[in-house]
């Protein structure tokens, strides 16, 4: 049940919560700005149970907001740009290297998945540690396979080897949102993840556009995104906050 006060209330995410055994709230966006509004989050994030993480993001535009969160001992871990860019007008299949996942591909792209990523704001957050970072990535696209997170996923092989994955899901407003996608170190720099980007625009032929979000701190990811053509559109500050 979500936790509730009378002017905002924290929202439950079982997602998270199951990944990392214990309760995960997120906190509203809103401007700190009314009567007692600030004193009602501390209330909120007090009420909590022990142990319990608390997230928000917060415009690049509100910075008083996110001194007022820092000052509740949120911490600052990541500020998240998204980018867009349209369908292309043509589209051409790629090559045989390139294929939607099989159920008998899970192992390999969670494996891959736990070791693809470094930036993520749970990788940048000292109290959740790297080790479970890492398999919070590999939960996250095992849930694919389970049926819990995500329209569909393509992958990249070399031989028997799965060397990328992409993972995508449908967004209300019709566009095609990348919610994951890694390309073995080893091989990077091959253009995989643009190859899996257009793989995975086969799938939503009358979609609106392509959306992905990365860090800004993920400064090779965002130079990848715009070389594919995605430009940026937002950003947004996220910050957490660990109930002791």
């Amino acid at each position: 049940m979500p936790v509730a006060l009378s002017q905002t209330t924290l929202i439950a995410d079982p997602w998270l919560a199951g990944c990392f055994g214990r309760d995960v709230y997120r906190l509203p966006t809103k401007p700190l700005d009314g009567p007692g509004a600030l004193d009602n989050v501390r209330e909120l994030c007090c009420g909590v149970a022990r142990g319990s993480m608390v997230y928000a993001r917060v415009p690049v535009g509100d910075v008083p907001t996110v001194g007022a969160l820092q000052g509740l001992t949120f911490r600052l871990v990541d500020t998240n740009v998204t980018l867009e860019r349209p369908l292309l007008e043509r589209c051409e299949p790629g090559s045989g290297a390139i294929r939607p996942a099989r159920p008998s591909d899970e192992s390999q792209v969670v494996a891959l998945a736990r070791t693809s990523f470094t930036h993520s704001r749970f990788h940048q957050d000292p109290a959740i540690g790297a080790d479970r970072a890492d398999r919070l990535k590999g939960e996250w696209v095992a849930n694919f396979f389970r049926g819990r997170r995500g329209d569909a996923m393509v992958v990249a092989l070399e031989g028997d080897r799965i060397i990328g994955f992409l993972l995508a899901l449908a967004a209300d407003d019709d566009a095609v949102v990348i919610d994951l996608v890694a390309v073995d170190e080893s091989c990077r720099g091959r253009r995989i993840a643009g190859a899996l980007t257009q793989a995975a625009q086969l799938h939503w032929p009358e979609a609106t556009g392509l959306r992905v979000g990365t860090q800004l701190a993920n400064v090779a990811a965002l130079g990848a995104y715009q070389g594919l053509g995605f430009a940026v559109t937002s950003a947004a500050y996220v910050l957490h906050f660990h109930r002791r």
